[in-house]
């Protein structure tokens, strides 16, 4: 099952996207903000 997380950039503010996978149990997910990384 995926679903679809909004965030904002902790650095510049840029809203940003992440599809998750709620099936794959405990996960971690890093990416550079395209704007300002």
């Amino acid at each position: 099952m995926l679903e679809t997380e909004n965030y904002d950039c902790p650095y510049c503010g840029e809203p940003g996207e992440a599809v998750l996978d709620l099936t794959g149990g405990d996960q971690q997910y890093i990416e550079d903000c395209a704007v300002c990384c």
